[in-house]
C-alpha cells in the first residue's frame, strides 16, 4: 500500500516572481503534485504584513504570484492553491496568538502566521496530529 503524502507548503506575494522563487519552489511543487496524494500551497500574505504595505499594491502582488503560480504548471485540479489571509480560522487564531507571542518590542505575527496555518491544515485532516505540532512547534519555537 502507498504511503500517503501531505505536503503544505507557502510563498510570499513579496512582488514580480523571480528564477529563485522558481528554481527554490514552483519548480518542485509543480512536480509534487504528481508525487503526493494531497498538496496545499498558499500564499502566504500574512508574512508580507510584517512591514508596512500599500494595500493596491499588496493585492496586485497577491494576483501576480496566483498567476505566476498557474503559468508554471500549478494546476488547481491536482492541489489546493489558497491565499492564507482568506482562511477564517488562521485569521482568528493568528490574531488571538500574535499578541502574545512577543520578545521584547519585536511582534512575532509572521511564525505566528505560519504555525497557525500548519496547525488548522492538520487538524482539518488527522485532528489527533494537531495537538503534537501545536506542543512540539509552538511552544518551542516562541515560549
Amino acid at each position: 500500500m502507498a504511503q500517503i503524502r501531505r505536503i503544505f507548503s507557502g510563498i510570499q506575494p513579496s512582488g514580480i516572481a523571480h528564477l529563485g522563487n522558481y528554481l527554490g519552489a514552483i519548480q518542485r511543487w509543480v512536480q509534487l503534485q504528481d508525487e503526493c496524494s494531497s498538496v496545499l500551497y498558499s500564499i502566504v500574505d500574512l508574512h508580507s504584513l510584517t512591514v508596512p504595505q500599500a494595500p493596491l499594491l499588496l493585492r496586485e502582488n497577491i494576483r501576480g504570484m496566483v498567476v505566476c503560480l498557474l503559468a508554471c504548471g500549478v494546476d488547481p485540479h491536482k492541489s489546493i492553491l489558497f491565499q492564507q489571509s482568506q482562511v477564517y480560522c488562521i485569521m482568528v487564531v493568528t490574531n488571538r496568538l500574535a499578541p502574545d507571542c512577543v520578545i521584547g518590542t519585536i511582534l512575532l505575527t509572521s511564525g505566528v502566521g505560519s504555525i497557525v496555518s500548519v496547525i488548522v491544515l492538520i487538524a482539518s485532516a488527522e485532528p489527533n496530529h494537531a495537538i503534537f505540532v501545536r506542543d512540539s512547534t509552538l511552544a518551542s519555537t516562541y515560549f
